[in-house]
């Protein structure tokens, strides 16, 4: 079955919007985007990746758009 037929749970769903309202809050306020930021297809599916391995939404954002050494 194709990706896009998949049920998510409601929980899940919830859990991911709650969790991305917190990151792109914490990447606003510190500085690495501006209102309105839309992301690329790229950053949601890195986002994404950074929620199922647990980041917390602040920790995200710094991994995301931080100085990458």
């Amino acid at each position: 079955m194709p990706d896009e037929f998949i049920q998510l749970a409601p929980e899940y769903v919830r859990d991911l919007d709650a969790w991305t309202r917190a990151w792109y809050m914490e990447a606003a306020a510190t500085g690495y985007i501006s209102s309105p930021y839309h992301a690329d297809a790229a950053t949601v599916e890195l986002i994404r990746g950074y929620f199922l391995a647990g980041l917390c939404p602040a920790d995200a954002a710094e991994a995301c758009f931080g100085r990458k050494h």
